[in-house]
């Protein structure tokens, strides 16, 4: 008997429908048109596997039909990579094997036959839902003991004892509102470029960029065919505020001093090693993702490559360990600033152009030139081992007092086989 296989499937931020021809993207739909779909459902139905252009021309062009087959096929996939807003040099979707054909490199999911169309993220009905989701969360009364409505002034923020602000309805309600925009806004960046996107929007908010990246791994999960309201996961989130900063608590032999970073793969923070009496780095994933295994994979695998790597411009790791249910890297802690603020700074005083916003004087070509090989020699360390870092950004860039540069964070890192296969260890659609 045939099996009918489900014709929507499923990759990151998109959906393609097979049955319809449609392409979505966070429930929006993405104009393609029919032939490059046609490539790119042939290369969906067969996913990490290679799509001959002998296969692409049988099935597109009939044997009498006169048609310069090669220039087509560029011209449908180049249609298709726009689409996706993918590149041919750093593919994140479709990889090119030169003279051979194409093959879809990004993890699918089949959803069942019976998936309805995707909707948009926005909601006519978000004030009527954000109400009774405060509401139903019982986060914070509304009314006072005697049951009169509190006072203007209550409706403030104030400091719990070991966690984050309790926030009275108002200013609940305030920051359901501006954790429903973020998460709208994040949503529509390609997931490469989120981080960038919230290290800007969050303003160095951790509590706020955390809520948005919980409520960003839900919708992951939980996928487009069927929409999340928004705001009803803010409400969860703000509801529950939960207190797990690690600063002044012991995690196994360290001393956790202070938070130093926060993003999507993990919390680092400054640590004092009580054994070897010396400062460390610990990455531990947020308490959200801790029974992800996807995530605990993923660190596990950073933890593999960074201990295949020897060079003095690559952040050491120290080892992966385990302690009150956690499980961290810890790593060399790298003192100084990174290569963004560095720019920032510049080389001199600061100057104000006119109209323009006060910034250091350019940074001498030495100095340029002198960190750019720094890099270059740790990448091509990296390299001759099989490993890209797929996150280089002036953000994971370490410069110490002494002027050494470190290149920090290989989270998204990939490993490749010398052979030509493609072992990915990142594999999570993150």
């Amino acid at each position: 008997m045939n099996v009918v296989r489900p014709r929507v499937i499923r990759f990151g931020v998109f959906q393609a429908d097979l049955r319809t021809a449609e392409l979505f993207k966070n429930g929006r739909k993405i104009k393609l048109q029919e032939q490059p779909f046609q490539v790119l459902g042939m290369l969906l139905e067969k996913p990490d596997e290679i799509v001959t252009r002998e296969e692409l021309q049988q099935k597109l062009w009939s044997g009498d039909t006169f048609v310069d087959f090669d220039h087509a096929i560029n011209i449908a996939v180049n249609k298709i990579r726009d689409a996706l807003g993918d590149s041919a040099d750093t593919p994140r979707y479709i990889e090119t094997l030169a003279r051979r054909g194409y093959r879809f490199i990004y993890p699918v999911e089949w959803l069942p036959l019976d998936t309805p169309r995707p909707v948009p993220a926005s909601s006519p009905s978000w004030i009527a839902r954000m109400w009774a989701s405060m509401a139903h969360q019982a986060a914070v009364p509304i009314e006072t003991e005697d049951k009169t409505p509190a006072p203007l002034a209550n409706h403030v923020a104030t400091p719990a004892q070991d966690g984050p602000a309790i926030r009275p309805p108002l200013a609940q309600a305030e920051r359901l509102l501006q954790i429903d925009r973020l998460l709208d806004a994040a949503r529509g960046q390609e997931p490469e470029q989120r981080e960038a996107y919230l290290d800007q929007a969050c303003a160095g908010d951790k509590d706020l960029r955390r809520e948005v990246e919980a409520l960003l791994a839900a919708h992951e999960k939980a996928g487009n065919a069927v929409e999340i309201p928004a705001l009803d996961l803010a409400a969860q989130a703000v509801a529950k505020q939960p207190s797990h900063s690690l600063v002044g608590k012991r995690l196994g032999l360290y001393e956790v001093e202070e938070l130093i970073g926060a993003g999507g793969m993990g919390e680092v923070y400054r640590a004092r090693d009580t054994r070897l009496r010396r400062a460390v780095a610990l990455k531990v994933l947020p308490p959200e993702y801790s029974f992800d295994p996807e995530r605990v994979a993923r660190l596990e695998r950073e933890a593999e490559l960074l201990a295949s790597l020897n060079h003095p411009n690559i952040a050491t790791i120290h080892g992966l360990e385990e302690a009150d249910g956690k499980r961290f890297l810890v790593l060399e802690l790298v003192e100084g600033e990174t290569l963004s603020e560095r720019i920032a700074i510049g080389a001199g005083p600061r100057v104000r152009p006119t109209g323009g916003a006060y910034r250091g004087a350019p940074l001498q070509i030495d100095t340029i030139l002198d960190i750019c090989r720094r890099i270059a020699e740790g990448l091509e360390a990296a390299h001759e081992k099989g490993i890209i870092h797929r996150d280089l950004k002036p953000a994971n860039i370490k410069i110490t007092p002494e002027g050494k540069v470190k290149i920090l964070d290989f989270g998204l890192a990939k490993a490749y086989q010398k052979e030509g296969s493609v072992p990915d260890l990142s594999r999570s659609p993150t």
